[in-house]
């Protein structure tokens, strides 16, 4: 051959290939001596093979000045010289530097985009990348921008699978890649890292390497997308991710197919997410149709009837399989709205879809899911992403409760229904019926920053606006159009919310996004806000604990605004509740009290004295125990902090507290406060610190204060006020009340402040009104005027506090001597009507519970009559609204009562046309009537009665009564603070009762002669008793 080689060089023209004859052939390279590599040399045989595949040759090289200069004798059919040309210029590119191939593979692939200027590979990346792959690397690093990552699947030549991912280092943690591969099935049976720089940033470039499998139903695709989403975040990483692999089902379906699982998952206790996975895995194809349903009914607009969603999930081979799958089927059957695929406010319909919005939500029908307990909301709106989930639960079409930040992710819900529920309990006495919302921070490895809790109440706020409908003027915006987004319920526009746990400032945020939404509540939408009545400036909260405190105090002989009275508080001075309640009086003797910080001791205050320093704190910039002046506190007082390991106690303080220990760790002196022997225990601080003796104290909900609650039994204050929540379990009342005490329930005594947020949210509906029919100028006079009507609204609300404790203090008195008759039937008939679960409400379940109590007691305790109150309100309200019973022209002053006086003089007319009237009308009708007849009114109406029958009953007693204007008798009376005729009032609203029950035309009268009442009552309320 070397031979053939050097002649053909003596007798041919030098160049890169010479036809020695037709099947003979020789291919010449220099090649530079530095670039040289035998490796490389013997790589270029593969060269000649594919452009010449039935060939043979033969290699030499000899080495000259400055080069290696390369042959390739070549034995092939039909050789042309275009193509030896081509095998030396590859064979030439070969041996280039590894770097001038690179750019020149750039050049081919994108001449029209220009080479990165800084660019360092690693000698790892070189040796095992040849130009051609790095090529395509660099190209996708310059195209990954603020990107997380970007993803290629294709078969390698061994037959694996191959994921590969370009990604910025820093954002590169194998172990996360590893857990989001397995998330998705996908075990790698190997990986590789390489890294380089562009641009001064360091890429990543990750290789996994897993047996094959196939890209059916576009699977690489799919694949691709979902853990994309998974790396930035946006998709949950857990096992039911696989479903992937085992469906059609593309990320968006996954997402999907997570949200209903999460949410069923806060439905029941005894589901956990590993169950549900495992379970979901094993159904792939009834996790396909769920999402066909779903994704027909809410984008196309096409509802299935979903036999084939019955079909699949009766096919579960076990009860926990049937329960998982039905609970699915059962919540997306429920759906009525949701964002998935956008919404028309601030966007456009299809817009942004499922993963690629900040959240989605659903509007649940709370009446299908089988896996719901009781109570059920009328409505529920579930928020979801993958870095918080918020839900919204609602008594009615028209409710309205608070939105708290929860710590409690594993059973939110459960903790919101429960508030719901209190809160249905307190709203009986305003215009709507309750709910109550949450949101938790969800965990997520994948996301870089932690998420702030402004953000998730911001983006759970926009979801809940999301799917309610608008007004303008008269008229109704709707969510859903004939072209999407679809809705499947009634025109819903009313939504209304309100600060609570951990959200307590962020009112004005809520109504900002109200704002931008053009909702047409406004700054309406959350109350308490910066434009509306502030609860601390009003004191409301407290003072309407105190209204209901002082019934009890008249009751026992007591002017509290009068007469020194001993007070042991939980709270600190610079709290609303607290320090307006402690601003209450001048005549307070306060001798101790603790926060979450100290314990103050004042075993002998002076009551003017006092209250000036409490002023200074309440009004100053701190307020803590601890900045008490020492020099007004009383002889043998002080202020301690309650992590103490031993006080010595002054005699003072022991006579005070009424115990005999010289010293006490701060636990034991907070509980022995709590057991005191005062006059008043008032609450305004957070915390549960009294129970029942037969409750467990590590399972009241409260472990902080584990260590200082007592039972119900050992309190010795005469009275209770509660103008914080869940100061004692309801069985803890029900317990000191048996033992004497005074007691109403929270729900009762702290209602001023849902109530004064009521009025507030009402008010500005009646004033966006009038602004927009040009009556009033904008939300400056608006203002003004809210302002002007501020002190008649806080009267209005306190007076609903006084009207509420009468109707409980004279259903004590009638049960002691009437007897319970009427109070345990109508008790049995919300039972019945699946209205009251006497289990969680702490009611006697039947005839022989309420015999075991009555042993126990002369009165049924006014914390169980407080909860029947309440929903005996809740039944009436529903049926009459329901029903449309009462018309705003048969009853038009007790509709204006429900406004200030200012408002009526200046807008009679106007009021009339309020959005919400029918509402205002039958709360104002259902609270007269049972504040009036008491818990025993509804029994009167119900008992015997067909639902006509009972609705007739109710509307012609309200037509009396109303007729004589018993509700402003009943005002008057219950406005009445004279501690001489406390007495005198229960009995005369007894008496009126007692003539109701008579049919009303009895011949029966009111005897008021000789009765201390007279003298406090007008002449005109006098005569129309006795009428009676």
């Amino acid at each position: 051959y070397k031979v053939i080689i050097e002649q053909s060089l003596k007798t041919q023209n030098r160049s890169n290939g010479i036809i020695i004859k037709n099947d003979l052939a020789l291919v010449l390279t220099a090649i530079p001596e530095k670039n040289w590599s035998e490796e490389k040399w013997l790589e270029t045989s593969s060269i000649v093979q594919n452009y010449l595949p039935k060939s043979t040759h033969k290699l030499y090289h000899s080495l000259l000045s400055n080069s290696i200069q390369g042959y390739h004798l070549i034995r092939s059919q039909k050789i042309e010289k275009q193509t030896l040309f081509q095998i030396s210029s590859q064979i030439e590119f070969l041996f280039r530097p590894w770097m001038d191939s690179l750019k020149n593979k750039w050049e081919e692939r994108y001449k029209h985009e220009n080479f990165p200027s800084k660019i360092l590979f690693r000698e790892d990346y070189i040796s095992t990348h040849d130009p051609e792959k790095a090529v395509y690397d660099l190209h996708q690093s310059t195209k990954l921008g603020e990107k997380i990552a970007l993803f290629s699947i294709s078969k390698t030549e061994s037959d694996a699978t191959l994921i590969q991912a370009i990604t910025h280092d820093k954002a590169f943690q194998l172990s996360k890649w590893v857990t989001a591969l397995t998330s998705f099935g996908l075990s790698p049976i190997s990986q590789r890292v390489y890294r380089f720089s562009v641009d001064e940033k360091i890429i990543s470039k990750t290789e996994f390497f897993f047996e094959t499998f196939q890209n059916n139903s576009r699977l690489y695709d799919r694949l691709k997308d979902a853990l994309l989403y998974t790396i930035v975040g946006k998709l949950s990483s857990d096992t039911l991710s696989g479903l992937i692999l085992k469906t059609d089902l593309d990320a968006n379906g996954i997402y999907f197919i997570k949200s209903i699982r999460d949410y069923c998952l806060q439905t029941n206790p005894s589901f956990n997410k590993s169950d549900f996975n495992e379970i979901l895995l094993q159904y792939p194809e009834f996790c396909s149709e769920l999402w066909n349903y779903f994704y027909n009914k809410f984008y196309e607009g096409k509802i299935k009837n979903g036999d084939e969603l019955k079909k699949l999930s009766d096919s579960a081979k076990t009860l926990r399989e049937d329960e998982v799958l039905n609970s699915m089927r059962t919540t997306v059957l429920a759906i009525l709205r949701t964002n998935f695929f956008g919404t028309n406010f601030n966007e456009n319909f299809k817009e942004a879809i499922g993963l690629d919005r900040e959240s989605i939500a659903y509007k649940i029908d709370s009446s299908i899911p089988i896996s719901l307990p009781n109570p059920k909301p009328f409505r529920e709106i579930f928020a979801y992403s993958s870095w918080y989930q918020g839900i919204h639960l609602r008594g009615g079409p028209v409710a309205r409760g608070g939105l708290r930040f929860s710590d409690r992710p594993s059973d939110f819900r459960t903790e919101i229904l429960s508030l719901m529920k209190t809160q249905m309990v307190k709203n009986t006495v305003i215009v709507p019926v309750g709910s109550k919302g949450g949101f938790v921070l969800t965990k997520n490895q994948f996301l870089q920053d932690e998420i702030p809790m402004v953000n998730a109440y911001k983006a759970y706020i926009r979801s809940l606006l999301s799917l309610t409908d608008n007004r303008k003027g008269t008229g109704t915006i709707p969510f859903a159009s004939k072209k999407g987004p679809f809705a499947y319920d009634e025109l819903d526009p009313y939504l209304v919310v309100a600060a609570d746990k951990g959200t307590a400032q962020l009112s004005d945020t809520a109504n900002e996004i109200s704002i931008n939404y053009n909702y047409w509540l406004g700054d309406a939408f959350a109350s308490g806000g910066s434009r509306g009545y502030s609860h601390k400036e009003y004191g409301i909260t407290a003072k309407g604990a105190l209204v209901t405190a002082d019934r009890h105090l008249r009751n026992l002989d007591i002017d509290y605004l009068v007469e020194p009275i001993t007070v042991a508080g939980i709270g600190d001075l610079g709290g609303d509740v607290f320090g307006n309640g402690l601003l209450n009086s001048k005549a307070y003797k306060l001798v101790a009290a603790f926060n979450h910080k100290h314990i103050f001791l004042d075993p002998n205050p002076d009551p003017k004295k006092s209250f000036e320093e409490r002023k200074r704190l309440f009004f100053g910039k701190t307020s803590g125990w601890d900045s008490y002046n020492p020099k007004l506190i009383s002889e043998g007082g002080g202020v301690f902090n309650r992590t103490e390991k031993s006080i010595k106690l002054s005699p003072q303080i022991k006579e005070a507290l009424g115990i005999e220990e010289d010293h006490l760790s701060g636990p034991a002196l907070i509980t022995a406060i709590l057991k005191s022997p005062v006059d008043l225990l008032y609450n305004g601080g957070i915390g549960t610190y009294i129970k029942s003796k037969e409750e467990d104290n590590t399972k009241v909900g409260d472990p902080s204060n584990n260590e200082v609650r007592i039972n119900g039994n050992e309190v010795r204050a005469k009275v209770i006020s509660e103008g914080g929540n869940l100061g004692l379990t309801q069985l803890g009342r029900i317990e000191y009340d048996l033992n004497g005490g005074r007691i109403y329930t929270d729900a009762l005594d702290n209602s001023a402040g849902v109530d004064l947020s009521d009025h507030e949210v009402n008010l500005k509906i009646f004033f966006r009104y009038l602004i927009d029919s040009g009556k009033l100028k904008d939300d400056k006079k608006r203002d003004e005027k809210l302002k002007q009507i501020a002190f008649e609204v806080c009267d209005s609300v306190l007076l609903d506090n006084a009207l509420q404790s009468l109707a409980i203090e004279v259903d004590y008195l009638e049960s002691i001597k009437k007897g319970w008759d009427n109070f345990t039937q109508t008790s049995k008939y919300l039972i019945d009507k699946k209205l009251l679960n006497p289990f969680t409400e702490k009611i006697p379940l039947n005839n022989q519970s309420w015999v075991e109590l009555q042993e126990k007691s002369k009165g049924i305790p006014r914390p169980i009559l407080c909860v029947l109150l309440s929903y005996t309100k809740m039944d009436l309200y529903s049926e009459a609204i329901s029903e449309n019973l009462f018309k705003i022209d048969e009853f038009p002053e007790m509709y204006l009562d429900y406004f200030p006086k200012t408002l009526i003089k200046n807008y009679n007319k106007e009021l009339f046309n309020h959005p919400l009237k029918a509402e205002i009308l039958n709360t104002q009708i259902v609270n007269f009537y049972i504040n009036l007849m008491g818990i025993g009114g509804l029994f009167l109406l119900s008992n015997g009665q067909t639902q006509e029958g009972k609705m007739k009953t109710f509307k012609s007693i309200i037509e009396f009564l109303y007729s004589i204007r018993v509700d402003k008798i009943l005002k008057e009376i219950a406005g009445l603070r004279e501690k001489t005729i406390e007495s005198e009032n229960m009995k005369v609203i007894s008496e009126i009762r007692e003539r109701v029950y008579l049919k009303w035309g009895s011949s029966k009268t009111i005897d008021l002669q000789g009765s201390k009442l007279v003298s406090y009552i007008s002449k005109e309320s006098k005569l129309t008793i006795e009428s009676l």
